[in-house]
Parts: structure tokens; sequence; C-alpha cells
């Protein structure tokens, strides 16, 4: 039971840190095309 909640709390951490890495990359390509355009 403990390591279920461990892991429940953890869920909302990775969470954000792929989307925090989604808006990265995101931003990333943006520049690189406005630099191709």
């Amino acid at each position: 039971m403990v390591t279920v909640t461990m892991e429940l709390h953890q869920l909302p951490i990775i969470i954000v840190l792929f989307i925090s890495q989604l808006i990265l990359v995101w931003t990333a390509s943006g520049k690189i095309m406005k630099k191709l355009n």
C-alpha cells in the first residue's frame, strides 16, 4: 500500500516534468522554424 501511495504522489511530478519537456521542445522547434523562414 505504501509503494502505491508513493507512486500516486510522484505521478503529478512526472506529468509536470513531461509537459515542461514538451514545452521546451515546442519552443526550440519554433525558434528553428523561424530561423529557417
